[in-house]
């Protein structure tokens, strides 16, 4: 939306500074460009999140004044002292349009390299070979480039943190509750929708509170943790695991019968067995889980099934308590 605004608000510069024969052919390319710019604000508004299709776009973000670029050293060569005039700082442009976006190493190079490459093949071929004047040019684009990459990358590195902090339980790393219930709720609508079987793992660190007493509140956060690790290691890839409430832990497990979710509840009880932490006093604590499997019962909505989850209440038919 901003090049859509600017590029044709410099028309009136290159009318007072350009002959007619230059103005002409630019000043249409500078409304071509400025409205391709406005339709892809609003294919961008009304597109979904898809990766591919965002990188895309970018990609056409940057082709714009690229294009434009070109077509002006084209008709400007002649009088070089004339690029001056708005369009010499438009490779810097592209370069530093990607600081804005968080991309990756990969992503930020595909897109950045172009710029710089296509920025001395154009001179090489247009201007003159080792000329000073885009040789230093080419070095300020290239010292550009590499700021944009380097922000590029803390961007993404920021988003993700501050992701995995809205997504995680700070103490065992796996889904905060809030997430988990967004995940069960989609499972949930799946299992009322078209009748997949859904099945949950309640996992108990049995003890808790004692630990934390005795042994303060670091030890019993490890000793959960510790849990939590060995139990995702165990479930499938499919499934997910998230803290429930202070000594719960919960496994949705999508498209399982209550037989195949019993085996994985043995399983979950051996590897459970393997969570331990160390004393001070000499000596190791180890987790004692109890894995109760619940799934959900004709007609229960999804607000039932937490609160069964939540008292520890099940339908005696559909519940498999596991040691």
């Amino acid at each position: 939306l901003v090049l859509a605004v600017l590029l044709p608000v410099w028309i009136p510069v290159d009318y007072l500074l350009l002959p007619l024969t230059d103005f002409l052919p630019l000043a249409a390319l500078r409304l071509g460009a400025g409205g391709l710019a406005l339709t892809l604000y609003f294919l961008s508004s009304d597109s979904g999140s898809r990766l591919a299709g965002a990188l895309a776009r970018l990609a056409a973000l940057l082709f714009l004044p690229a294009a434009l670029y070109v077509a002006a050293r084209l008709q400007l060569q002649s009088g070089s002292d004339n690029l001056l005039y708005g369009y010499a700082f438009f490779p810097i442009l592209m370069a530093a349009m990607l600081a804005v976006f968080p991309l990756t190493l990969v992503e930020g190079l595909a897109l950045g390299l172009p710029v710089l490459l296509g920025y001395g093949a154009l001179e090489l071929v247009l201007g003159t070979p080792l000329d000073p004047s885009w040789l230093g040019m080419l070095w300020l684009l290239s010292l550009v480039a590499l700021i944009s990459l380097w922000t590029q990358l803390s961007q993404l590195r920021m988003l993700l943190d501050l992701f995995r902090r809205a997504t995680r339980d700070t103490v065992t790393g796996v889904f905060n509750r809030r997430n988990l219930t967004e995940r069960l709720e989609a499972e949930h609508a799946r299992w009322e929708r078209h009748g997949r079987p859904l099945t949950l793992l309640q996992i108990e660190l049995g003890g808790l509170e004692r630990i934390t007493n005795e042994h303060g509140a670091a030890v019993a956060n490890r000793l959960l943790a510790q849990l939590a690790d060995v139990i995702e290691r165990a479930l499938r890839p499919t499934d997910l695991i998230g803290r429930w409430n202070a000594d719960t832990l919960l496994a949705v497990l999508p498209e399982t019968d209550d037989e195949t979710a019993r085996r994985m509840a043995g399983r979950v009880r051996e590897v459970s067995e393997l969570a331990s932490v160390p004393l001070a006093t000499g000596g190791t604590l180890r987790a004692e889980a109890r894995i109760t499997v619940v799934a959900p019962v004709p007609r229960e909505n999804l607000t039932r099934l937490m609160t069964r989850i939540d008292h520890k209440l099940a339908a005696p038919s559909r519940v498999a308590a596991v040691g």
